[in-house]
């Protein structure tokens, strides 16, 4: 009987040693498995966020380079006064349509005048924009629309103009290929000039 009794012990506590053995290393198999997952759920979101400050980068990139525009179609009032000023301000070619003509900056004299010209008020203060617009250094353009459209058919174009600096350049880079071409050529009127004189006579 107790030889019969160790033996079932020995072999119970067999069993509970190959059970938690099982279940330490399902433990452990679980821990590296989560490990693996942690690991790479931390691979993708480094990749996402990498990709993110890319896009990011690009975009920022593409909006620094690219052109920009401001449009304004039936800028009511003193909306279109605000638009134009904005973007000449910052230096930035603009479209506007303008809409509800109102004279405050004239105190009526643009009435007066409209009437005495015979012309619309409307379009008196337009001119009167497009002056203005050329006159702080903006290149202006008058386009209009089918009146069937909108009886408030004018459309001012303000194209910004390049820097007095590359204005320079440009006119650096004409002298530079002009005396180019006279150094090649002889001089047609002075053929017996020196290379310098040809310089300043062609």
């Amino acid at each position: 009987m107790a030889l019969l009794t160790m033996a079932l012990l020995t072999m119970a506590l067999l069993t509970m040693a190959l059970l938690t053995m099982a279940l330490l290393t399902m433990a452990l198999l679980t821990m590296a498995l989560l490990t693996m997952a942690l690991f790479t759920m931390a691979l993708l979101t480094m990749a996402l966020l990498t990709m993110a400050l890319l896009t990011m980068a690009l975009l920022t990139m593409a909006l620094l380079t690219m052109a920009l525009l401001t449009m304004a179609g039936h800028a009511c009032g003193q909306l279109t006064d605000f638009v134009i000023d904005a973007c000449i301000e910052a230096q930035v070619d603009f479209a506007v349509m303008p809409c509800c003509h109102r004279d405050l900056r004239t105190a009526n004299q643009m009435q007066i005048v409209a009437k005495s010209l015979g012309v619309s008020k409307s379009g008196l203060i337009d001119v009167a924009r497009l002056g203005a617009i050329v006159a702080r250094g903006f290149d202006c353009r008058w386009r209009t629309i089918d009146k069937t459209i909108t009886p408030e058919n004018r459309i001012l174009v303000g194209l910004a103009r390049p820097k007095v600096s590359e204005q320079v350049d440009r006119k650096k880079r004409y002298r530079a290929l002009r005396l180019a071409r006279c150094t090649a050529q002889p001089c047609r009127a002075h053929p017996t000039f020196t290379t310098k004189t040809r310089h300043l006579t062609c």
